[in-house]
């Protein structure tokens, strides 16, 4: 443990430049190379995993930190060849030394592998993509165990109404345009489709059980076949349909992704879907499956954005991600392929995609026309608030506004088929960080005051200028127990001090006091008022905890350090008017008040002092000692050698104060 006193020094707010011009991106790869690590590790959704790793690539090396700006770990292996589950090959290390986890698989279990790090959560339930491929149970990540582990998730959705907040301490940060459609095989039976109403016409073209061919109708089973008559196009039907002769009549297998999936939560909330009419199921769901089902891989999961489920079926369907498809497609480097013969379906007419080959781009048409641009999302990275917002962090750099370096990477993003975010403001611009979720988990704080570092020390309830208090803490808790700083201040807010508790120091079950020595120095205001204590968690998904009043301070006024003078005008001159700056310097707390410029008993001109910071903007009050003020000065009538005598005016902490200065005045 340590214990720190802000001092007089300047604090260096900002991270070093990040210079980027001399790193070449090398090939976006599934995972990092062994031995490869970063300072921001992510993983979750399936749909970004791709374009993340090529970001990666394209941002490359750190060169504060010599690691790699960030490392997404996909959602599945590369190869779609999944390993036992729960075993050795079905888990990640992202960190030299770190916990070992089992990889999660698709944007909830993201999300809640991040809730967990970061303290939001006590524990996650993930399961891997080999789990679900086997049928395997998932597993629980612990705050205490996992805490640290990963410090972004990709997410393929926004948050959930009801975990929408304010002031969450987790921030959805969009990145990049994607657009769904549905994957089909090459000689499908399902006819042209459009996007579709609730209201589904079940008797098309007049005919009893013959369904309109909307995605509605498939997502919300209301067509549950296809015909193909003796003559003419196939269509969709379901049971109330009376088969003719020469008809054939096939079920439809309606696929969606695995549970967990963002696109899955995305795809269904599109139809009026829920998870409850899925697992319960209700009329209205009883059809969608996320196992495949018949042929030889009958049973498997079906994950996002593969064509496995659908690409030898030809009466089957699952949506797809096109910016996935097209980077598969094309064989963009370090993309697997996992397409297995499926082809993008048009809606309402509308292709998918443009160009041939091994050149496809997303149709842009597709992100526009009123046919399917109710199929466009956003596409996010969830970040933890606290670490975002902070203007020195990496973090900020990387995910924060329509400047940071993922948002400059417009290259990259294009090459992996998804559309560039061009709003310059507001929620889908690219690097927003107003959209928030998850309220932090609560913390406990207790904390009190002595006048010794023993057991049986006395409370202290006053103290005064230059006594030495100590400050004592226990049963202090926190979700992941991961340490934190308590921070001292003058009940204004003002940190005059602060001290740091180790992670072993934070359990449920400590009930040993921890004595920490502070002496009340120049780095508190003058005057009388009670300290505050402030308990931040180091882990971002926990409250902070305050406790007011813990003791009365009386601190007297003080002498200031001394003044300094900026003399703008080489030579005063006759005639002519002048200025005159005025820095004033004293401890730890910046001076109020005025200053005053005479000249015998006139008065030549007054200024309010500022506050002034030459090492930035902000901080605590270490970094606001100094305080300013230029003042305007009267017309000099005669030449010669002139006395200024300038006073300072004092406040409620500092006394008043005079000095002169010598200035020359020519004709």
């Amino acid at each position: 443990m340590k214990i720190t006193s802000i001092s007089k020094a300047a604090i260096a707010l900002g991270i070093n430049a990040l210079v980027l011009g001399g790193l070449v991106a090398g090939p976006a790869s599934a995972d990092p190379a062994a031995g490869v690590y970063a300072d921001l590790v992510g993983t979750g959704s399936d749909t970004t995993q791709d374009i993340m790793n090529g970001l990666s690539a394209a941002l490359g090396e750190n060169p504060d930190t010599g690691n790699l700006y960030l490392a997404s770990y996909d959602a599945a292996p590369g190869d779609m060849v999944s390993a036992d589950c729960n075993t050795a090959d079905d888990k990640i290390t992202p960190q030299e030394g770190g916990t070992t986890f089992v990889r999660p698989n698709g944007s909830s279990n993201g999300r809640d592998t991040l809730r967990a790090a970061i303290g939001q959560a006590s524990s996650a339930s993930i399961k891997s993509y080999a789990c679900g491929l086997s049928g395997g149970s998932g597993v629980t990540l612990t705050a205490a165990v996992h805490k640290g582990v990963v410090q972004f998730a990709r997410s393929s959705s926004g948050p959930a109404a009801d975990a929408t907040r304010t002031s969450g301490v987790l921030a959805y940060v969009p990145f990049a345009k994607d657009a769904m459609t549905v994957a089909v095989s090459p000689t499908t039976k399902i006819p042209a489709l459009t996007f579709g109403t609730s209201s589904v016409n079940t008797s098309f073209g007049g005919v009893t059980g013959k369904v309109e061919p909307t995605l509605y109708a498939l997502y919300t089973c209301k067509a549950t076949q296809v015909i193909e008559p003796a003559s003419g196009a196939s269509f969709l039907a379901n049971a109330s349909y009376v088969e003719q002769a020469g008809d054939e009549a096939t079920p439809l297998n309606v696929y969606i992704p695995q549970s967990g999936s963002g696109t899955r939560a995305f795809w269904i909330a599109k139809f009026g879907v829920t998870e409850t009419n899925i697992s319960g199921g209700a009329a209205n769901a009883s059809c969608l499956d996320d196992t495949i089902d018949g042929g030889t891989n009958d049973g498997v999961a079906v994950q996002e954005h593969s064509g496995l489920a659908v690409g030898s079926d030809d009466y089957a369907v699952t949506p797809h991600s096109i910016p996935t498809y097209v980077a598969q497609n094309n064989g963009v480097e370090g993309v697997t392929s996992r397409i297995n013969g499926a082809v993008l379906h048009p809606i309402g007419g509308i292709n998918p995609t443009s160009g041939s080959g091994t050149s496809k781009v997303m149709n842009p048409t597709y992100l526009t026309s009123s046919k399917t641009s109710m199929l466009g999302r956003l596409m996010y990275n969830i970040v933890p608030s606290r670490t975002l917002d902070d203007p020195s962090s990496i973090e900020n750099a990387v995910f924060a506004g329509r400047t940071s370096l993922l948002c400059s990477e417009t290259a990259t993003i294009s090459q992996y088929g998804y559309g560039l975010l061009t709003a310059t403001t507001g929620s889908s611009s690219c690097g927003f960080t107003g959209l928030r979720a998850y309220d932090a988990s609560s913390t406990t704080f207790t904390i009190d005051v002595v006048d010794a570092s023993t057991p049986t020390a006395n409370a202290v309830t006053y103290a005064a200028e230059g006594d030495t208090v100590v400050f004592r803490v226990k049963l202090l808790t926190t979700t992941g127990d991961g340490g934190g700083v308590v921070q001292l201040n003058d009940g204004a807010g003002n940190v005059f001090a602060e001290f740091d508790l180790e992670p072993a120091a934070i359990t449920a079950t400590n009930t040993t006091w921890q004595y920490f020595e502070v002496t009340l120095d120049e780095n508190l205001p003058a005057g009388g008022y009670n300290v505050d204590a402030v308990f931040i968690p180091a882990l971002p998904g926990a409250a902070t905890a305050t406790t007011a009043n813990l003791i009365a301070f009386s601190m007297d006024q003080r002498e200031i350090d001394g003044m300094t003078f900026e003399l703008f005008n080489s030579t005063y001159k006759v005639g002519k008017k002048g200025k005159l700056g005025v820095e004033v310097e004293a401890a730890g707390i910046y001076p109020t008040g005025t200053v005053t410029v005479k000249n015998g008993n006139k008065v030549l001109g007054s200024a309010t002092l500022a506050e002034y910071n030459p090492g930035g903007s902000g901080g605590n009050i270490a970094q606001r000692e100094l305080a300013n003020a230029i003042a305007n000065l009267k017309k000099f009538t005669k030449s010669g050698r002139v006395t200024l005598t300038i006073e300072y005016s004092g406040d409620t902490t500092y006394l008043p104060s005079s000095t002169t200065q010598v200035i020359t005045v020519k004709k």
